[in-house]
């Protein structure tokens, strides 16, 4: 990831989150009450560093075998984890 994409990533996270406290502010709630879940499916542990960096706070995955890649790489390190995924066998086990 160059510098370049990681500070346009940074942006992003940064003005999504704005967004939502904003909503949030609107709609006669609390900020601190909404929960911002980033879907950090097919993407690197590098890519989810840098978006925790920038403000994420808990990171979603749906995909077993990739949330046991990025965990074993510290790549949610700062953010909690919420893993969502359906139990079905894989197809190698039918």
């Amino acid at each position: 990831m160059t510098e370049q994409e990681k500070k346009e990533l940074q942006e992003r996270v940064k003005s999504v989150i704005e967004r939502v406290n904003n909503a949030a502010v609107q709609a006669g709630r609390d900020p601190s009450e909404i929960t911002l879940v980033a879907a950090t499916k097919m993407n690197d542990a590098e890519r989810v560093q840098v978006a925790i960096e920038a403000g994420i706070r808990v990171c979603g995955e749906n995909r077993v075998q990739e949330l046991q890649e990025k965990y074993e790489q510290d790549a949610y390190d700062g953010a909690d984890l919420s893993l969502s995924a359906r139990c079905r066998p894989t197809r190698s086990s039918i």
